[in-house]
Formats: structure tokens, sequence, C-alpha cells
């Protein structure tokens, strides 16, 4: 499946500008919720359902990749020892950058502008977080970023992807103003079994 990712783009930047110097309220950027509570709340259920996934004590670095404004960055900054933090929207990086700013808590955060499906380092992640990014990016997007993936992981590396995922029997993607693309669980299983996860 295809998408456009000169709309996608534009569409996250901004949103980036909609937050502006409100960097208090920054995580609301990648939620698409304009109600502040219901936000929190979201943001609160998001935060408790990652802790019974990953057990964060055993993770020393991590890296994510569509990291928006930094709300996971953020979120991460005092439970590990190091945080990549890549996103493709260089307006998003920066309310990111702006939001490390206001507090040193966040000094072992490294935000980096690139697409998530070129970046790629020598390092070794203890978890790769994928967060929200695959639904954005076309098939053949993915099984690039996933070998990149498989790169910069080791034996114990936990990949953590918190995407949308179609309930109908089929994938679809959405135009217009906001494109993204709702894959099926299989359909996602796929792409991932085909690089060796799951």
């Amino acid at each position: 499946m295809k998408i456009d990712k000169n709309t996608c783009e534009d569409f996250w930047d901004n949103q980036a500008e909609k937050i502006g110097d409100n960097v208090e309220n920054h995580f609301q950027s990648g939620m698409l919720e304009q109600n502040l509570f219901h936000a929190n709340f979201r943001k609160n259920m998001e935060e408790s359902n990652f802790n019974s996934i990953i057990d964060i004590s055993d993770v020393k670095a991590v890296l994510e990749l569509g990291c928006g404004s930094g709300r996971w960055a953020s979120y991460l900054s005092d439970k590990v020892e190091s945080i990549t933090a890549v996103d493709f929207s260089e307006k998003m990086i920066q309310l990111a950058k702006n939001n490390q700013n206001t507090s040193s808590a966040y000094s072992n955060v490294k935000y980096i502008q690139d697409k998530a499906q070129s970046f790629l380092v020598n390092n070794k992640f203890d978890l790769i977080y994928l967060s929200s990014v695959m639904q954005y990016l076309a098939d053949d997007d993915i099984r690039m970023m996933i070998k990149h993936v498989k790169q910069m992981s080791h034996d114990e590396t936990v990949l953590l992807t918190r995407d949308s995922v179609s309930i109908l029997n089929d994938s679809f993607c959405k135009e217009g103003d906001y494109p993204v693309i709702y894959r099926t669980l299989a359909d996602y299983n796929k792409l991932l079994n085909a690089e060796g996860f799951l």
C-alpha cells in the first residue's frame, strides 16, 4: 500500500504549529485530541498499558522511531540511561527540543530529524519503540525500516509497535489531509515475520 509522504509530513508539521509555544501540553500534538482532559486521561492509560507490557528496569538504551513532540521520550527519560528519538517532521523535532530545554531531566535524550525507514546507526538498543509510525508508511518503507531495526538490535532487544489496526477484514488507506494506512493485524504480522520478528 502507498501513502502520500508529502501530505503526511505537512499534516504533522501543522500539528506542531498548532501547539506552538505551549510545550506543557506538547503531548496532545500526537494524539490528535483537542480536549486536554481527554488527552491527559488517554496519556495516563497509555503509560499504564506500556508499563504492563515492558519491564523498563531491564532497559538501558531506547530507540524511538516516530517520536513526534517527544511525549514518550519525556516519559521514559528518568527511567533509562539514553534515548535516541527520531522523527521525520522538522517542526515536531523542534517542539520536542523546546520541551527538552524547559527541563534538565531530559538531558539523556538525543533528538534526530530523519525518516524512520532510513535511520540507521551502529548502536544496539534494548528497546526499539515504533510510536505509531508504521501506519504512516508504505509497505516497502516498513520493510526497509524493519531491516534497519534488525541491525540495531541485539538478541534481547524488545521491539514494541503502537499502531492503529483495522478491525475490518481488509487493510485500507485513508487519503486527504490526514493520510494513514489501517492494516490488519495479519498484515502487520506478515511484514514483521518477513524480517524474523514475532
